[in-house]
C-alpha cells in the first residue's frame, strides 16, 4: 500500500512540469498575439456586455492584466457608444445619469465618434466632452430643440445625423433644420418616421447641401422632391431613400442631378417604371442597387432593357402594394447586359414573373428571393430562366402551395443555400415526404408547428452541411420534436444554429437529451441572443463538455 502510494506521488510529480509548461505556452501564446487582434477580442467582449455600462465593462476588463489595461485606451473601443439597447431594456433615468457621469469621468470619452439614443439631459452633458463626435442618432421623443442645437454648436465635426420621428416628438423639425445648417461637415442625413410631413424650412437647408453623400427622408411630398431638385446639384450623393406620394416628373428631375448615385430606394411611388429606368440609365450610370415599392402604373420590357445599360447594377428589389403585370412585348431579347445583376427580389404583386426572369438582365442571377408567392410559380419561373446555371441562393418568404415541387426541382439547380420562412406543419410534412433537399445550407423559420410536424422534416435533412432553425413563440415545440428532426441529419452536417427564445427555456436535462441526438460530425452549435453568463448557455456548455467535447458552443450576435 505504501509502495503504491509512493509510486502514485512520484507519477504526479513527474506529470506536474508538463502542466506548467502548457500553462506557460498559453501565456506565451497570448503574448504573441498582436495588439490589433487583442483589441478586436476586447471589442467583441464589450459588445456582449450590452446590459452593462460600456464604461463599467471596459473597466472590469482592463483590471484583468497590464496588457489589457494598456489596450483599454485604444480609440477603437471608445469610437461608438450606443444607448439604444439600454433604453429598450428599460434602464431607469437615474442609472442612465450615473452611466453618463462615469463616461464624463473617463479620460477616453473624448475618443468617441459615434453616439446613439441619448436622452436630453445626457446629451447636454456629453456634448462639450465629445469634440470628435461625427455620428449622432437621436429619438425625437427624448431630445429637445435646445439640446440638439447645443450639440450642433459644441460638435461641429458631426457628419452623420439621424433623427427618428416614429414615437411622437419633443423635437421640432425646424430645430433639426437649424442644426443641419450649423454643421459644415454634414455628409449624411436620415429623417425616419411618419408623424409629420417634412417642412419647407428643412427642405431649404437640404436643398443647398451639395456635399451630402446619403439622404433618407420619410413622409416627403411630391412638391418637396421638386424643391430639392431645384437647388444645388447633388454631385456627391451616393445613397437616396425617399418615402412619400411621389410622381414621375419630380423624381426624374431630382435623379438628373445625382450622377454619382449608387443606391436608390423609392417607396409609395405611383409612376411609370420605364421612365424611371430610362432616367437611371442616362444619368445615374454608377447605380448598384435599386429598390422600388408602392404602386407602379406601367412596367414593360422597355424599362428592363434600359437597366441592362447600367454596368454596376447588382441588386433589384420589388416591394409593391398592388398587382402589376410585367409586359414582355417590348423586351429586347438580344440586349447584352453591360453588368451582371446578381440579386433579384419579387413579391406576389409582380405578375408574369416567369417572363421577367427570362429577360437578359436576369441571365446571371446568383440569388433570388420570392415573397408571398406560390411555390408553383417560383419553381416554374426558375426552371425556365437562364439563371439556372448560376443560381446559388434561393429565399422563399411567406410562400404557400405544394412544397413537394420544390424538392423535385432542386436537382435542376446548383444551390448552395436555401432559406424558407414561415413554415407550417403541412409544409414540413411535404418537404419531409419528398426526400433529401439537395443543397448545402438550409435556413428555416418555423411558425405554428407541433413536435410531430417538426419530426416529419427529418428525411429532408440528410444531405445538409449547415442547418439554421428559427423558432417563433407559437411553434417552439419541445426537445422531443427537435430530437426527431436531428435524427434525420446526415454525416455531412457540421454546423447547427438555433434562433429564437425556445433554446433559452430548456433545462439541463433537456440539453443532455438534445446533445445526445446531435449528428456525429457536428463541430459548431450556435444559439442566438442573450449572454454567456446565462444559465441555459452554461448548461449547454456543460452538456457538450460531458458528452461531445469536440463540439464548440457559440453565441451568434
Amino acid at each position: 500500500m505504501k509502495r503504491a502510494a509512493a509510486v502514485a506521488s512520484a507519477e504526479e510529480e513527474e506529470a506536474a512540469p508538463p502542466a506548467k509548461r502548457v500553462h506557460g505556452e498559453q501565456q506565451d501564446l497570448f503574448a504573441a498575439l498582436p495588439d490589433e487582434t487583442v483589441v478586436w477580442v476586447y471589442e467583441w467582449l464589450l459588445a456582449g456586455a450590452w446590459r452593462a455600462s460600456h464604461v463599467r465593462a471596459c473597466a472590469r476588463l482592463s483590471a484583468t492584466c497590464r496588457r489589457l489595461r494598456r489596450l483599454s485606451c485604444a480609440a477603437r473601443l471608445w469610437r461608438a457608444i450606443d444607448f439604444s439597447k439600454r433604453c429598450a431594456a428599460g434602464v431607469p433615468e437615474r442609472e442612465a445619469a450615473r452611466e453618463v457621469a462615469l463616461l464624463l469621468a473617463s479620460p477616453h470619452a473624448r475618443l468617441c465618434t459615434r453616439l446613439g439614443c441619448v436622452r436630453d439631459a445626457a446629451l447636454l452633458a456629453l456634448a462639450p466632452a465629445l469634440p470628435l463626435l461625427a455620428h449622432l442618432r437621436v429619438d425625437s421623443r427624448d431630445v429637445s430643440d435646445a439640446a440638439l442645437l447645443e450639440v450642433a454648436r459644441a460638435c461641429p465635426a458631426i457628419a452623420d445625423l439621424r433623427v427618428d420621428d416614429s414615437h411622437g416628438r419633443a423635437l421640432s423639425l425646424e430645430a433639426v433644420a437649424k442644426a443641419l445648417a450649423a454643421l459644415p461637415s454634414l455628409t449624411a442625413v436620415t429623417l425616419t418616421g411618419d408623424c409629420v410631413a417634412v417642412p419647407a424650412v428643412l427642405l431649404e437647408v437640404l436643398q443647398h447641401a451639395s456635399a451630402l453623400q446619403s439622404l433618407h427622408v420619410d413622409k416627403i411630398s411630391n412638391d418637396g422632391v421638386k424643391m430639392l431638385a431645384g437647388g444645388a446639384s447633388f454631385a456627391a450623393l451616393r445613397s437616396l431613400v425617399l418615402v412619400g406620394d411621389l410622381r414621375d416628373d419630380a423624381v426624374v428631375s431630382l435623379l438628373q442631378r445625382c450622377p454619382a448615385l449608387r443606391a436608390l430606394q423609392l417607396t409609395s411611388t405611383v409612376g411609370d417604371f420605364d421612365i424611371l429606368c430610362a432616367t437611371l440609365a442616362d444619368h445615374c450610370t454608377r447605380l448598384a442597387a435599386l429598390r422600388v415599392g408602392g404602386e407602379i402604373v406601367r412596367f414593360t420590357g422597355r424599362g428592363v432593357t434600359a437597366l441592362t445599360r447600367l454596368p454596376l447594377l447588382r441588386r433589384l428589389h420589388f416591394e409593391l402594394d398592388c398587382d402589376c403585370a410585367f409586359d414582355a412585348n417590348e423586351l429586347d431579347a438580344g440586349a447584352e447586359p453591360r453588368g451582371a445583376l446578381s440579386f433579384l427580389e419579387v413579391d406576389s404583386h409582380v405578375c408574369h414573373t416567369e417572363a421577367l426572369l427570362s429577360a437578359p438582365l436576369c441571365r446571371a442571377l446568383e440569388c433570388v428571393c420570392f415573397r408571398d408567392c406560390t411555390v408553383e410559380a417560383a419553381v416554374r419561373a426558375l426552371a425556365r430562366s437562364p439563371c439556372r446555371a448560376t443560381l446559388r441562393r434561393l429565399r422563399l418568404h411567406g410562400c404557400r402551395g405544394e412544397w413537394t415541387l420544390l424538392s423535385l426541382a432542386l436537382p435542376l439547380f446548383s444551390l448552395q443555400a436555401l432559406r424558407i420562412d414561415k413554415l407550417n406543419r403541412r409544409a414540413l410534412q411535404q418537404l419531409g415526404a419528398a426526400g433529401p433537399l439537395l443543397c448545402r445550407r438550409l435556413s428555416i423559420r418555423i411558425g405554428d408547428v407541433v413536435d410531430v410536424g417538426l419530426a416529419c422534416l427529418a428525411p429532408a435533412l440528410s444531405a445538409l452541411e449547415a442547418l439554421s432553425v428559427a423558432f417563433s413563440e407559437k411553434g417552439s415545440g419541445t426537445v422531443a420534436g427537435w430530437v426527431g428532426a436531428l435524427r434525420g441529419c446526415g454525416p455531412l452536417l457540421w454546423r447547427l444554429r438555433l434562433k429564437g427564445e425556445a433554446p433559452w427555456q430548456l433545462a439541463r436535462t433537456d440539453f443532455d437529451v438534445l446533445v445526445a441526438a446531435l449528428p456525429p460530425n457536428l463541430r459548431l452549435l450556435c444559439i442566438d441572443g442573450r449572454t454567456e453568463d446565462h444559465p441555459c448557455f452554461a448548461a449547454l456548455r456543460a452538456s457538450l463538455h460531458d458528452s461531445r467535447p469536440e463540439v464548440t458552443a457559440a453565441l451568434h450576435r
